[in-house]
């Protein structure tokens, strides 16, 4: 399926601007350079990349040093810079403050990373590089269809949440505004509601049933839980679309998200303390970067780039922050290559599906990814008169290599459901030298940050 200019520029017009058109002037503008000509889109990437080289070179004392006597002149060079770690950012990170920011740029405060790869780290903004946030959720909200006058929902832990009388959001509490965040500054939006996801399963439905938005943005695995609740539920109206964020969507969980709420369900890359670097394509169903301020490479275990259909490592570099430019960061986040021709038409580079942290897959016994995803099968096989009690699950490994599926659900499940799981992993497992239990508990407990992993392992660091 493939979409065009003169469509996506009858999607922008729904975008009524505000007092100023500074910004729906470089939506537009934007829009036009996503059906680029291929080679000139790489012209484009080169320059923006061959600039902020320059600058650190001139500007950033740890990048003075690192690329002294190397050379960019295309963009394969890149390859040839080292890698950047949040190590390095931990421990190095006043060497990587420039001397001075670029004429016409000032400061705009500091954003952290969420720690879930160790200590946070803080990388400081310009008030343009917080402004690109803005933009790009404009158009990654194009591209998802979504209308601005309609209703947008959030349900996220209360510390990404807007507050209420200075006060994070409680039990309970619903945050209003008439207007989508920062968008609606730029344009006409309609309400915004919000409300923490550290609510009850049920709670979350009795809210979402009550205010009925037209989009739902949660954490992928919050989606999943509430789609296991929701299979009893019958909603009074039809939501347009579901944005998942933060969190891996595996594809069982996507089928049963779709089947729960009848929605299709959007999905973006992005992280804390650079912003959403990529969009997932609703034709070509691959990651398209927002290349105008972000490169990104998929690189193998050697460093070099990954052949389509393989897994690598997401390396990111910067194109729009001068307060902090990273140059081959190192994301911890594995994803698979694809070729550049997505089937939408668009000329912006692309990559595959994100299938996890590299942290937490590399210290895993071989085989362990295969056993997940056969638990996962059978999870998604369930009947579901057999899962409408069920609100949430995970699998965890054990050090003996065994594993252990842990349900928690609203009433005591059925004897018959732990022997059709039972039966279907003795029917499907890679080894007959694996053990497998299923319990059911009364409650799992989240990790530091607030957010639950439906797999977790002995092996992980």
């Amino acid at each position: 399926m493939s979409t065009s200019v003169e469509e996506q520029l009858k999607r922008q017009v729904l975008w009524k601007p505000r007092k100023s058109e500074r910004i729906a002037d470089r939506a537009r503008t934007l829009l036009k350079s996503e059906f680029q000509d291929q080679q000139e889109k790489q012209q484009e990437i080169f320059k923006g990349l061959a600039a902020v080289i320059q600058f650190c070179k001139d500007q950033v004392p740890f990048y003075s040093s690192s690329f002294k006597n190397k050379e960019f002149l295309t963009t394969g060079d890149l390859q040839k810079l080292p890698i950047l770690t949040k190590q390095h950012l931990q421990h190095k990170s006043t060497l990587l403050v420039p001397r001075s920011l670029p004429n016409g740029h000032k400061a705009g405060g500091v954003r952290q990373s969420s720690g879930t790869t160790g200590q946070p780290v803080k990388i400081p903004h310009t008030a343009f590089s917080n402004e690109i946030f803005t933009i790009i959720k404009q158009r990654e909200y194009r591209w998802f269809n979504f209308n601005p006058i309609n209703k947008l929902a959030v349900i996220r832990l209360p510390s990404q949440l807007p507050y209420i009388n200075g006060a994070e959001i409680t039990f309970g509490q619903t945050f209003s505004s008439p207007g989508w965040g920062s968008l609606s500054n730029h344009y006409q939006t309609g309400e915004f509601v919000a409300f923490s996801v550290l609510n009850t399963i049920e709670d979350q439905l009795k809210w979402i049933e009550k205010i009925k938005p037209h989009y739902l943005t949660a954490y992928a695995e919050s989606l999943e839980h509430l789609a296991f609740a929701a299979t009893s539920n019958d909603f009074s109206f039809q939501m347009q679309s579901l944005l998942s964020i933060s969190e891996t969507m595996t594809s069982d969980m996507r089928n049963r998200i779709t089947n729960a709420f009848s929605a299709p369900i959007q999905q973006n890359y992005g992280l804390n303390e650079l912003g959403i670097i990529a969009s997932k394509c609703p034709e070509g169903d691959r990651y398209h970067v927002h290349s105008e301020f972000y490169h990104v490479e998929i690189i193998n275990k050697e460093g070099y780039p990954c052949q389509p259909g393989k897994t690598g490592k997401i390396i990111v570099t910067s194109l729009s922050n001068p307060a902090m430019p990273l140059i081959r960061y190192d994301t911890d986040d594995l994803a698979i290559a694809t070729d550049q021709q997505c089937p939408c038409g668009r000329s912006l580079p692309c990559f595959g599906e994100v299938v996890g942290r590299y942290s937490r897959i590399a210290y895993l016994p071989e085989g362990t990814l295969g056993n997940v995803g056969v638990i996962r099968e059978i999870l998604a096989s369930l009947p579901s008169d057999q899962t409408k009690w069920l609100r949430r699950f995970q699998i965890h490994q054990n050090i003996s290599n065994s594993f252990e599926l842990r349900l928690v659900a609203s009433k005591k499940l059925e004897p018959s459901l732990f022997t059709y799981i039972k039966n279907s992993w003795n029917q499907h497992k890679i080894t007959s030298k694996i053990s497998f239990k299923v319990t059911q508990i009364s409650q799992l407990n989240p990790e530091k940050n607030g957010k639950y992993h439906d797999f977790t392992s002995d092996f992980m660091p």
